[in-house]
């Protein structure tokens, strides 16, 4: 079997059993793995000739003359690793030529978290500057929603009388079937937009992020987040916006459902973790536990 064949094969067995999302941020990389094969004039090389010193000098490539970082490095690594054990499960080659390859140190993004002070700046300029935006901030805070499941979230899957969303095991991360509850706040302002005024079949998220029979692109939430989060900057609203990304609003949740007493469990289960650990992990980091222990009310002397 040539390289490039088994790798389409690990493709399409992979998207028996993974999101969409996930497999097309796969394809993109089997593409760039490809085209770099095709350069080096190697694309009939056989997939047991495929060893760890190529996969390696492919790595350095990515690295050094395509110049990501190296949390990118890694990002390749990985998917490329899924993607040929795959091929060792069935036995196509007897190792996997990523398996022992180590990551390289990178320094992790840290987001961070809106205060109580920005959280309103930022929401009340986000409800007349961009409604759709603002729309998808608050599902982001309020049901702790992923991009992909903003994405693919439709009319029908929103019901107002029962204050609940539920979403689709294709779009879940967990690929199980998701019920999600609708704190009243965020109920009420969907009744005040009338969301329901929309045929059911529509995505929420389309066009601009308006309702609309086709969704919105992939980076969209993202991009235009970033563009407002530039503007309260340049129009010196907020002091900084380092680290304050779309993805910060779940964060923020999380620490606001502590500060009103929420039980770890019950985060876990709002939040759709697999166990405790994954919250607890999760809360850990972004939690300021010096500025915490610091702050401790009791007094003993």
């Amino acid at each position: 079997m040539k390289l490039i064949e088994g790798l389409d094969l690990a493709l399409q067995i992979k998207e028996k059993e993974t999101r969409k999302s996930t497999i097309l941020r796969y394809s993109s990389f089997v593409n760039r793995f490809t085209d770099y094969l095709k350069m080096r004039e190697k694309e009939q090389m056989e997939l047991e000739d495929f060893r760890k010193r190529e996969a390696i000098h492919y790595l350095d490539y990515v690295l050094c003359n395509k110049g990501v970082s190296p949390l990118t490095r890694n990002n390749y690594l990985q998917a490329m690793k899924t993607l040929f054990y795959v091929l060792t499960e069935r036995e196509y080659i007897e190792e996997n030529p990523f398996a022992k390859i180590k990551k390289l140190k990178a320094p992790k993004k840290r987001r961070k978290m809106f205060d109580k002070t920005e959280r309103s700046i930022v929401s009340n300029f986000l409800k007349d500057y961009d409604s759709g935006l603002f729309l998808a901030v608050s599902l982001c805070y309020y049901c702790a929603l992923r991009r992909s499941e903003l994405r693919q979230l439709k009319i029908g899957d929103i019901d107002l009388v029962k204050k609940v969303i539920t979403l689709d095991g294709e779009n879940t991360k967990n690929k199980d079937v998701a019920r999600i509850t609708m704190p009243k706040y965020l109920v009420a302002y969907l009744e005040e937009i009338r969301i329901k005024k929309y045929p059911l079949d529509y995505y929420v998220f389309g066009s601009d992020l308006q309702p609309n029979p086709i969704q919105c692109g992939v980076n969209s939430f993202t991009r235009k987040h970033r563009y407002a989060m530039h503007k309260l900057k340049e129009y010196n609203v907020l002091q900084s916006i380092e680290g304050k990304t779309f993805y910060s609003w779940k964060d923020t949740a999380a620490a606001d459902m502590i500060a009103a007493g929420f039980n770890i469990i019950t985060i876990m289960k709002h939040f759709r973790h697999s166990d405790v650990g994954t919250t607890q992990r999760y809360l850990e980091s972004f939690t300021d536990y010096i500025n915490d222990v610091q702050n401790f009310e009791v007094n003993l002397f």
